[in-house]
């Protein structure tokens, strides 16, 4: 359904949120999945989650995962 980019240009492993519709059939949003993507050095990507499991957001990333879903009328502050 969409996901929020979270990283910042230039960083190797770059956080997002995916924004799905889970268990309701109704065709909104009603779960996010933390995770993350890495551009490997021969231009693929690799999504998922690494050995260090999901992405850790900063404070500033997270208020930016909470704007993103008030905006999108998912969520209300």
């Amino acid at each position: 359904m969409g996901a929020i980019p979270l990283g910042l240009e230039g960083d190797s492993f770059q956080p997002y949120v995916f924004l799905v519709e889970h268990d309701t059939n109704t065709g909104n949003v009603d779960s996010i999945i933390f995770s993350y993507y890495k551009v490997r050095p021969d231009g693929s990507i690799k999504s998922g989650h690494g050995p260090g499991g999901p992405p850790i957001l900063d404070l500033d990333q997270f208020d930016a995962v909470l704007d993103k879903l008030v905006s999108l009328g998912i969520m209300k502050r």
